[in-house]
């Protein structure tokens, strides 16, 4: 008889190690997690697929958009869960402050946070609160938000029509007619214009000197010199002249320049020809900027500074 028991006791232990070992096995990684963090009583949070500890950086952002990192909890023995982030004020942030009732379960929770566009740079922490009972264990994550610097560079397709441009247009030329050196440009889609290799007379640029400009200054889309080149060069890359539905007088415009964009500024006195953005510095194609008609493709300025003066820009985007 005490044979038969310990041979029933013997076969419902090997039974019970076999089921457990195919268990293990079988677990897929989300009761893995769970089962580590109810053996130790704890958690296990992950992100992008990584395990992170408490007051780590585990993701960041900048603040021209709105993004989302999302954090995977992974909790044992606890009633509740509270997830908030806050500021670098420990304020909550666009009331980001959600809670769950676990019902003292083990599970996992998965929760996506978004820092507004416009935010202040800085750390922002992922402020975790698990309850169990009258217990309150709580843990910080840190997400660091960079300052937003706009980039925005051309397409491939956009640079070769830059590059043409700027082959048939030279740097260092001047953008008139009725003087020495004048050479007739043909473009490939039909349109036509001079450059020279002299300079215009500064005082035929005087406004009051209007039939003097038009004697030697070159003129295309309603306008003579730095406006009339922007204008021909967006009408040439963008396949039709800049007109009234594409134009923003939003100074904010300023803050999103595209390649292919005519911005006029310096209070409506000069216009130029947008090639890219990078980091800030808007990088552009003009020509008069020193009053002669001379053709510039490396003219550059901080998108700041062109805001302070801006008066309104033609979008290549809204064509």
């Amino acid at each position: 008889m005490m044979k038969t028991r310990r041979f029933f006791r013997t076969l419902m232990a090997i039974l019970l190690l076999v089921a457990c070992f195919t268990c293990s096995v079988d677990l897929p990684l989300m009761r893995r997690a769970e089962a580590a963090a109810a053996k130790t009583d704890a958690y296990i949070v992950t992100w992008d697929n990584r395990t992170i500890r408490a007051g780590k950086t585990f993701g960041w952002s900048d603040n021209g958009q709105t993004y989302t990192s999302p954090l995977t909890i992974y909790y044992s023995n606890a009633d509740t869960m509270r997830v908030r982030l806050l500021n670098g004020r420990g304020k909550v942030v666009n009331g980001q402050d959600q809670s769950w009732n676990l019902s003292w379960a083990s599970g996992s929770v998965s929760w996506s946070g978004s820092v507004p566009k416009g935010s202040d740079p800085g750390t922002y922490k992922v402020r975790v609160d698990l309850t169990s009972g009258k217990r309150t264990r709580t843990f910080n994550f840190n997400w660091k938000v960079t300052k937003y610097v706009h980039t925005a560079l051309p397409t491939d397709s956009m640079q070769r029509k830059f590059n043409y441009l700027q082959y048939m247009l030279p740097q260092g030329k001047f953008w008139n007619h009725g003087v020495r050196g004048v050479t007739t440009i043909r473009l490939d889609n039909g349109m036509t214009t001079t450059i020279s290799s002299s300079r215009c007379n500064a005082w035929s640029h005087k406004k009051e000197n209007f039939r003097d400009r038009a004697a030697t200054c070159n003129y295309a889309n309603n306008g003579y010199q730095c406006h009339g080149f922007a204008m021909m060069l967006a009408t040439y890359v963008w396949g039709s002249e800049p007109t009234n539905r594409s134009k923003v007088t939003d100074p904010s415009a300023a803050d999103t320049l595209e390649p292919g964009d005519v911005v006029r500024f310096l209070k409506d006195k000069h216009t130029i020809f947008v090639l890219r953005v990078e980091k800030g510095t808007v990088y552009f194609a003009d020509c008069n900027w020193g009053q002669t008609c001379r053709i510039r493709w490396n003219g550059k300025i901080s998108a700041k500074k062109l805001k302070k003066t801006f008066s309104y820009v033609y979008k290549y985007s809204m064509r």
